[in-house]
């Protein structure tokens, strides 16, 4: 079993490490600005999100109309799910929903350069253009995830509901201005601390579900992270565990 490969337990000895070190920068404060006070655990998260699901989500599911507070906290939601299945940075805040005809024509005028919801038949795509290492010749280029589970099934009563008018504005913000990289922030925090009363900004948000999967998850995951943020595993750990990371070691 791949349990067994040699990388594996590298990757799983090294990780182990750098996420308890990350636990005692916690428990010291020594995270940057604010995060140490903010932090909670992948638990009290996730039973915000059935709290949430249950009292509120599920009741949208027979609706055929949505009420402006409704459509503030289903956003919420759905970004919350979206950064569960898919921690990409901030580029959910410049997603803009497109079908085939409008994705066909950019691919032919070479002009698919954006963030896209790409909607095809059944299937739902995120494509992305523009991210923090789209540049760069080992791990750059557009980036394709097609969007399933929980994510897909809150997306499409996003789109169902909320029906935005005008497809050239970022989808998780349909009606007024682009998202910007602060204002979802700024969403984030506004809902983490009604729910949790902790302000959890997405920088945060990410450290949080990263040192769960360290800790609890496999290779497979630690790998399909650094997949969608554009990067490799190693990097990720340096990066957000503040330790130095090599699996040949």
């Amino acid at each position: 079993k791949w349990e067994k490969l040699p990388e594996w337990i590298a990757y799983k000895d090294k990780a182990v490490e750098c996420n308890n070190d990350y636990k005692e920068k916690q428990a010291s404060g020594s995270l940057v600005g604010s995060q140490a006070d903010n932090v909670v655990s992948v638990l009290e998260i996730d039973n915000m999100m059935k709290d949430i699901y249950n009292s509120k989500i599920k009741n949208l599911k027979t609706k055929k109309t949505i009420e402006p507070n409704e459509i503030e906290l289903l956003q919420f939601y759905l970004l919350m799910t979206l950064y569960k299945q898919y921690p990409v940075r901030n580029e959910l805040s410049s997603l803009i929903l497109i079908g085939k005809r409008e994705f066909n024509k950019l691919k032919k005028e070479k002009n698919d350069t954006e963030n896209y919801i790409y909607v095809l038949g059944n299937k739902t795509f995120m494509i992305r253009n523009k991210y923090k290492t789209s540049t760069s010749s080992q791990s750059g280029g557009e980036k394709i995830d097609e969007i399933t589970g929980q994510a897909k099934t809150i997306l499409n009563l996003w789109i169902r509901l909320v029906k935005p008018q005008d497809k050239l504005f970022p989808l998780l913000n349909p009606h007024t201005n682009p998202n910007s990289n602060n204002l979802l922030t700024l969403h984030l925090q506004k809902h983490t601390e009604k729910y949790l009363d902790k302000k959890i900004s997405t920088t945060l948000l990410f450290k949080i579900l990263f040192g769960d999967v360290i800790e609890n998850g496999t290779i497979k995951k630690l790998n399909n992270i650094a997949k969608v943020r554009g990067s490799n595993p190693s990097n990720v750990i340096n990066t957000y565990l503040n330790k130095e990371f090599n699996p040949t070691k």
